[in-house]
């Protein structure tokens, strides 16, 4: 009988024996593309992977003395769908490397221990072939690692890198820490007026680096769940901090705080017809996501632009409570 699938956690990426320990970010940022890596004491560059996880799943191989761009690993190259799923699942896993039963569990959750154990020296096998060389992934005793003796860039990692630096560490209104972050513990009183605390540059920059969703090819895999909810989140604070509101109601259409600075930026232009055609989408957002009407803040708001009320300037400033909008709903 098949082992029972259980939920797949960010702990449960951490091999047996770490103490729990996360190992810190390469924090290089992303690769220059053809740049050749050579190792001390090696005469050839060993090839650079390039493994992409935001909006869609790509790897490129640089670093070939033979080729002078990178090469994209394609689909037919992989021979088998859990090839891919081996690399994504270990791209995602701190220090690129899971204990074998991690692996086993995430995979195959309902196959029986002897008949997953030969489905992941396979799926290793075709992954070594597509990434071109032996060390593509290494089985060594209970540890299954990626490119163990390559440089690896993961965009998810460079993405999420970039953001906490934007952010400057800053509290968040969730606990969104994610396998890379080692700044120690958060302050849970809520959040702060990062209007005076971000580089706006910066966060516009990481928010730039956010491609689309984590392995949207993979949403009902469990194991892709937190980190794609919490590199959302981040990027979500992005779009927040650095004042790009349409972009932040593409994502999110019943964010409350993203409506109230476009009705306050069009109210500050003199034009009271956008302001209160602000309020409208606000109010039919939050019935059809969420079932509630606007908040006192929005009322107040309205009140003011109907009324010629001198309206404050569109920046942010968090409230005492948490963003109301749909994935904030949607968190436990």
């Amino acid at each position: 009988m098949g082992r029972a699938a259980t939920p797949f956690s960010e702990s449960d990426i951490r091999p047996r024996g770490t103490g729990g320990s996360v190992p810190a970010p390469p924090g290089q940022g992303r690769l220059e593309r053809g740049a050749p890596i050579r190792p001390a004491g090696q005469r050839r560059a060993q090839p650079v992977v390039d493994i992409r996880l935001l909006g869609e799943f790509e790897v490129l191989l640089s670093g070939d003395p033979a080729a002078s761009e990178p090469v994209v690993v394609p689909v037919a190259a992989w021979g088998r769908r859990q090839a891919m799923s081996l690399v994504k699942l270990l791209a995602l896993a701190p220090g690129r490397r899971l204990h074998r039963e991690r692996v086993l569990d995430a995979l195959w959750p309902e196959v029986p221990v002897d008949e997953a154990a030969p489905r992941l020296h396979k799926a290793a096998h075709y992954a070594r072939r597509a990434l071109g060389g032996g060390d593509g992934v290494v089985l060594r005793g209970e540890t299954v690692a990626l490119c163990p003796d390559r440089r690896v860039a993961v965009d998810a990692e460079v993405f999420e890198a970039a953001a906490r630096r934007a952010l400057a560490g800053d509290a968040m209104p969730w606990d969104i820490a994610g396998p890379w972050d080692t700044s120690g513990p958060r302050d849970a009183s809520g959040p702060r007026d990062e209007a005076r605390r971000v580089d706006l540059a910066a966060a516009a920059h990481a928010a730039s680096l956010y491609r689309g969703p984590l392995l949207p090819d993979d949403l009902y895999e469990p194991w892709t769940w937190p980190g794609r909810d919490r590199l959302f989140l981040l990027y979500t604070r992005l779009l927040r901090a650095a004042g790009h509101w349409e972009r932040l109601l593409l994502e999110d259409p019943a964010d409350e705080q993203a409506h109230l600075a476009l009705m306050r930026r069009h109210a500050a232009r003199g034009d009271r017809q956008g302001a209160l055609r602000q309020f409208e989408r606000l109010e039919r957002a939050l019935r059809d996501e969420l079932g509630v009407p606007p908040g006192p803040t929005a009322v107040a708001l309205r009140a003011a632009v109907l009324t010629d009320l001198p309206v404050a300037s569109p920046i942010w400033r968090p409230a005492a409570g948490p963003v109301r909008s749909r994935r904030a709903e949607a968190l436990p």
